[in-house]
């Protein structure tokens, strides 16, 4: 009977040190993941960021394009000045 509850209080201190372990593991798990959150939320922001620059360097030439109608090709001559 002896053996069998020191078999049982070995089994138990055994269980004790696994706990701890996995307690440590599931606490630097716990902490990891809230650092990444953060992480990805910094990732958002930049990439919501770079795709505005993108999106204005896209638009952006096109708005300066200016498109004149009613004058025929070549009718400006060689001086520009001429058009005024």
């Amino acid at each position: 009977m002896q053996g069998a509850i020191q078999r049982v209080a070995k089994t138990c201190s055994e269980f004790a040190v696994r706990m701890g372990k996995a307690e440590t593991q599931i606490s630097k798990l716990e902490h990891d993941v809230a650092t990444q959150g953060d992480f990805g939320d910094l990732l958002k922001a930049q990439m919501d960021d770079t795709q505005w620059k993108l999106l204005d360097l896209e638009d952006g030439p096109k708005q300066n394009n200016l498109r004149v109608l009613g004058i025929p090709e070549a009718v400006e001559g060689t001086d520009p000045a001429d058009l005024q």
